[in-house]
């Protein structure tokens, strides 16, 4: 369906581009009428291709989170990764669009919110399906979402144990602490990656209180609880990982407006 979305937009576009004044129209000329019916045809061509493709994202969306729910209920995440995070960074870091174009649909000018998480999932949709817990929305693209559940604590143990690769957020929320002990509990620190999102003219951060404080805050609260330090705040942002010891040994500026390119920096960290 995305296909034949795209394809409609590439047709509506042309025959926009038909009907602009001084173009000649073939087997027609210059025929006002013709021209005009062209425009017309275009523009409901090339909207019915948006539709289109929205109801295609919309879909898939759909069905990754019904298949994240069944994996957050059996706890089998082999050959997954999950994305732990507290919930209030949720779409408060929004990809910069400088230009807008209809057709790079992988540069981040397409329908839905385009959020840093969005591109983490592209970057292993094909190698790590990322999986979440939260609040399913329609108009929320990225990794799959389970929803929310009672026993999260059990069931998020089970997925560290079980996934392929973490993705995290280090915060001083509760939750998030409890599951950065938990990582480091059973010894999942050879598949994290520890991320401080960017907030810098690439990364458009729409938080209420500056970053830089929340990592601040992130930082004491780790090491006060689990006795390991995170990197100094960068707006750049930071994707790292650290060894059994508590010592970083891998790091990038991570490159979110590229899934490929982000996709290989997360590769490159790790060294099997």
């Amino acid at each position: 369906m995305s296909f034949i979305g795209k394809s409609l937009c590439l047709v509506g576009l042309y025959l926009i581009y038909e009907s602009i004044p001084g173009q000649k129209v073939a087997g027609h000329g210059f025929d006002s009428e013709v021209i005009f019916s062209y425009g017309i045809l275009g523009v409901i061509i090339l909207a019915s291709g948006l539709i289109t493709v929205l109801s295609a994202t919309i879909r898939k969306q759909n069905q990754k989170n019904e298949e994240s729910v069944r994996r957050w209920a059996s706890g089998d995440f082999q050959g997954q990764a999950i994305y732990l995070r507290p919930f209030e960074v949720d779409g408060v870091f929004e990809i910069s669009r400088r230009h807008f174009n209809l057709f790079s649909w992988g540069q981040y000018a397409r329908p839905g919110q385009d959020s840093f998480e969005r591109s983490l999932d592209d970057a292993g949709e094909r190698s790590y399906p990322l999986h979440s817990l939260g609040m399913r929305s329609a108009d929320r693209f990225g990794p799959a979402v389970g929803g929310f559940f009672e026993d999260w604590r059990e069931k998020v143990g089970k997925a560290i144990e079980s996934s392929s690769r973490i993705f995290i957020i280090p915060s001083a929320n509760p939750g998030t602490l409890w599951e950065i002990g938990e990582i480091k509990r059973l010894g999942a620190f050879g598949k994290t990656v520890f991320i401080l999102p960017p907030s810098d003219h690439l990364i458009t951060y729409h938080g209420q209180v500056p970053y830089e404080d929340k990592w601040r805050a992130a930082a004491e609260a780790c090491f006060a609880t689990h006795q390991f330090k995170l990197p100094h705040f960068r707006a750049a942002g930071l994707l790292f990982i650290y060894n059994h010891a508590g010592k970083i040994v891998g790091h990038a500026t991570p490159k979110f407006r590229s899934p490929r390119k982000l996709a290989a920096q997360i590769r490159d960290l790790f060294p099997y």
